[in-house]
Parts: structure tokens; sequence; C-alpha cells
């Protein structure tokens, strides 16, 4: 029968120097636009790479886009990053709490928003949608059914579409909008398909956001 098979490995160890030089020419794409840093981080990277990094954006005029679990994530909150992406059980596992609601979650992220001051922070809730917060509203955005072939990139897609949606001027609702939109759209396609604009176009007409608070 026809299965969807998925490895996975730790990669090569990163040599220091080669370490140095990718941060070089990375920082230096990033300029004063965006840097994203997103998974996990091979041998030889230490963990608050990121976190590093992160702080050299900002200092240059950029913004910082973090998506991260486990140590990386944590060494990563108090560098002020402009948007950090985690799932839900990534935020249960730093909380070492189970997640129950979406209250729940709102409840927690306005905490860590508060203690390492963070502007935007979004949590993604698998087939459920995503809920992101920025400095005064919290945005929930819930996709209609769909059937799902693989969630394999499509956290990767959620996040591309945030960063795009931010990019051209947006507000978080439609950054958050566009982001389920093409996060959804990917999860319809097998393997590592993504999505495509027309497949955009149809649910960004579709989905729905709504505000928390205020």
């Amino acid at each position: 029968p026809q299965g969807l098979y998925e490895v996975d490995g730790s990669g090569p160890e990163v040599p220091k120097s080669v370490l140095l030089d990718i941060e070089e020419r990375f920082l230096n794409a990033c300029g004063s636009g965006f840097g994203i840093m997103s998974g996990s981080v091979p041998p030889g990277v230490p963990d608050d790479t990121y976190g590093r990094l992160a702080k050299s954006i900002r200092k240059q005029g950029g913004r910082a886009v973090i998506d991260a679990y486990g140590m990386v994530l944590e060494k990563s909150l108090n560098t002020q990053p402009f948007l950090l992406r985690m799932s839900r059980y990534a935020l249960e596992m730093y909380t070492r709490k189970k997640l129950r609601t979406l209250e729940d979650v709102v409840s927690i992220c306005r905490q860590l928003q508060h203690h390492h001051n963070l502007s935007n922070i979004c949590v993604t809730f698998g087939e459920s949608g995503a809920v992101l917060l920025d400095a005064d509203n919290s945005y929930v955005s819930t996709p209609s059914k769909t059937h799902v072939r693989s969630t394999v990139g499509s956290g990767d897609a959620l996040l591309a579409g945030l960063v795009a949606s931010y990019a051209r001027g947006d507000d978080s609702a439609s950054a958050l909008k566009l982001g389920v939109a093409c996060g959804t759209a990917t999860t319809t396609h097998a393997g590592t398909g993504l999505c495509s604009r027309d497949e955009v176009d149809q649910l960004m007409q579709e989905l729905e956001v709504k505000v928390l608070d205020s």
C-alpha cells in the first residue's frame, strides 16, 4: 500500500570555522530585513546560536524570526526576536504544563511576552490552526476541515506566510490569515509538496480571524 516515510537524522558535525562563515554570510544577507532561524541545530552548533544571531540582526536594524523548541528555544527567549513561532507541544515542553485550552495557551504566551519583552508570538495547533499575539491583541484562525495528506513542511509554510505578510506591512490579523492559509494548503500535498498560489488565494477567501482580546 502507498505510504509516507520520513527519514530523519542529526546531520554531520559542523566545524567552528564553517559555522562562523555561515553566520557572517547569513547576517550580511539579512541586512536590515528579516532573518529566519528555524528547526533544530546540527552537531557542533551551540544551542545559543539562534539567540546570538537574533541579537546581531536586531543590532543591525533587522527583524529576527525564530522557530525552535527545547534548549534552542529557551536560549532564544531573552534575545527579543521580532517573531517567535512554536507548536503547542514545544510550548508545553518549555512550561512543563499541559495546555488544554486556547485560553491556557494565550495566558502563558502573555506571561512570556511580558517577562521576555517579546513583540509577537505564534503558537500552532496542527490541523486546528494557530494563535498569534502582538503587543495589543490575540488572534486565532481555525481552518475548515481539509484532506490532510502530510503535515511535513506545514509549519514552515505557515511561518513563511507570516513573514511575507509582515514584510509587506500587513497587521497581525492579516499576517495570521496568510500564514494559516499557507500552512493549511501545504497539508493537502503528499510528502514535502508545497502549496500553490491559487490554493492559498482560495483559502484566504474562506478563513476568518477572530480577535480574542484587546
